[in-house]
């Protein structure tokens, strides 16, 4: 269902606007999120992740299309794998990887920095 023509001028109006040369965001405009999510959720399903894949795309400019993904961590997987076969990795053990990820909690929940993951 197509919002009403006073509707998409208003959606338009102000996800265009802005102040003193700056975009308005979404959150400065609750009505216009409304509108552009309930126009998003009634989209089907694969709508949407065409959207999302578009969205994401467009934020770090990379392919999101599942095709591309699947190839990406394919390489991604060979390249760990001949690392940990030349020994160029530095695998840890269930216990030292238990004991580096309490410390990062505890860091983090102490307001303290969190140390360079292994890698």
């Amino acid at each position: 269902m197509a919002l009403p023509v006073e509707e998409r001028v208003d959606l338009v109006d102000t996800l265009t606007m802005t102040y003193d040369g700056k975009p308005i965001g979404l959150d400065k405009a609750p009505r216009a999120k409304a509108i552009l999510c309930d126009q998003i959720f009634r989209l089907a399903v694969d709508e949407r992740d065409a959207l999302i894949r578009d969205l994401m795309t467009s934020i770090d400019g990379l392919p999101h299309d599942p095709d591309t993904v699947a190839a990406a961590w394919g390489k991604e997987i060979r390249r760990r794998i001949a690392e940990i076969e030349s020994g160029e990795a530095k695998l840890l053990t269930w216990e030292e990887c238990d004991k580096s990820a309490q410390a990062a909690i505890a860091a983090v929940r102490s307001g303290g920095k969190r140390r360079k993951r292994h890698g």
